[in-house]
């Protein structure tokens, strides 16, 4: 999916409704300053994953709001009928808060208007472990990704990318759950594998997870050359001691994927795939 000029795309989901492919993502004007872009989501629909069209821009920024400078990372799943885009929301404020982040929820039931939640569903004040100063460049909680359970029949959880106090010069997946009602999510501590004492990078962002043949994957971009790398574990909410630190997805595949990022895992019946933003 190519958006065409000013735009490129940067952390998105990709979601499957009536026989159509729905791609939410980070709309970057390549022509702007860093803080006059990424006011809202891009979409586009295909009916193959090949051809695109470009429908219209969702969840603009709101001026007086917690989201009023920037909207990243859609994650969205889908609860009778209706589909939850979680997302970050950021707002600056001069004196009062830098890129501060926090993560949003807005449902739709056709894919095309969405409505959204006043406030923020969850953010580092709500979890004691994490770095949470609005002024502070190291305070960062965006990226969300969320899935069922697996554990607990209709429960969810959410990961989402921090710094933890505890080691507050590198970045941990976070984990928080919900029993099934999506506005309202309980701390579950960091995502310890996700640590640089154990994945070797200081940048954690947009990980996601998927299970196959009873193993669990755990993806992230990292700060590194080749920025995709990845565990396996038998627990997606495990202490370190359940995963294994499985290095570069270049190294894997054998294929340079320096440009690759913020990736996404997609099933269609009984096809998975693997997707990426390239930076080229």
């Amino acid at each position: 999916m190519i958006p065409g000029l000013p735009y490129r795309p940067k952390d998105f989901a990709l979601v499957k409704h009536e026989g159509l492919y729905h791609l939410f993502y980070i709309r970057h004007n390549i022509y702007l300053t860093e803080a006059e872009t990424e006011i809202d989501l891009g979409h586009a629909i295909s009916a193959d994953l090949w051809s695109w069209v470009q429908a219209e821009p969702v969840l603009p920024v709101r001026d007086t709001s917690w989201d009023r400078s920037h909207v990243w990372a859609p994650s969205i799943v889908e609860q009778d009928g209706v589909f939850h885009m979680f997302y970050t929301g950021v707002s600056t404020i001069p004196d009062t808060c830098y890129n501060w982040q926090r993560t949003g929820l807005a449902t739709s039931t056709d894919l095309m208007e969405w409505q959204r939640l006043d406030a923020p569903i969850h953010a580092c004040t709500m979890v004691p472990w994490t770095v949470c100063d609005s002024l502070a460049y190291s305070t960062a909680f965006r990226d969300p990704f969320v899935m069922p359970d697996p554990a607990h029949p209709g429960g969810w959880l959410m990961y989402y990318s921090t710094f933890p106090a505890a080691d507050s010069g590198g970045m941990v997946v976070g984990m928080a759950t919900s029993d099934g009602d999506l506005r309202e999510w309980s701390d579950l501590g960091p995502l310890w594998i996700t640590n640089r004492a154990y994945s070797y990078h200081d940048i954690i962002e947009s990980s996601h997870l998927f299970e196959h043949d009873g193993l669990w994957y755990l993806f992230f971009t990292t700060n590194s050359g080749q920025p995709l790398s990845f565990a396996t574990g038998s627990d997606p909410v495990g202490d370190a001691g359940t995963w294994i630190y499985r290095g570069q997805l270049a190294t894997m595949l054998g294929t340079n994927t320096e440009t690759w990022y913020a990736s996404e895992h997609f099933r269609d019946g009984l096809v998975d795939y693997f997707a990426f933003v390239t930076g080229d």
